[in-house]
């Protein structure tokens, strides 16, 4: 079976115990009830979800607040091709965003973005088309 990237919408119970898998420290019902402008996207492999992605879009630009990849399937490129996917998907957004919440990214997640075509300014990661 070959990885797919898929918006998700409504999340099924076997879906809700992939994402906790993906995010351990996020409640289930986060993923059921969240904000009009939000939205997840996750990688699938054999039914199984491997990978999320969470983008809020905005009327400028979109903001990717959150990508995550289950620990026992890193560095396989699944967060790569998530991220280059979800780009591909949004064709309409011309910049998209990625700012760290309270602390500078690992030097590990910043080598990623860099690679994936992202640019820092100032501690905040910018994608334009």
């Amino acid at each position: 079976m070959r990885l797919t990237i898929e918006l998700l919408q409504q999340p099924s119970p076997p879906e809700l115990a992939d994402l906790s898998k993906i995010w351990p420290d996020k409640a289930a019902a986060d993923f059921l009830q969240h904000e009009e402008d939000s939205r997840y996207y996750v990688a699938r492999f054999n039914q199984r979800l491997l990978a999320g992605l969470e983008i809020q879009l905005l009327p400028s630009e979109a903001v990717i607040s959150q990508i995550m990849v289950r620990e026992a399937t890193r560095r396989r490129g699944i967060g790569r091709y998530l991220l280059e996917e979800t780009l591909r998907m949004n064709p309409d957004v011309q910049r998209w965003r990625i700012s760290p919440d309270q602390q500078p990214l690992s030097g590990t997640a910043s080598m990623f973005l860099y690679a994936c075509g992202f640019r820092s300014e100032q501690g905040i990661w910018i994608f334009s088309h």
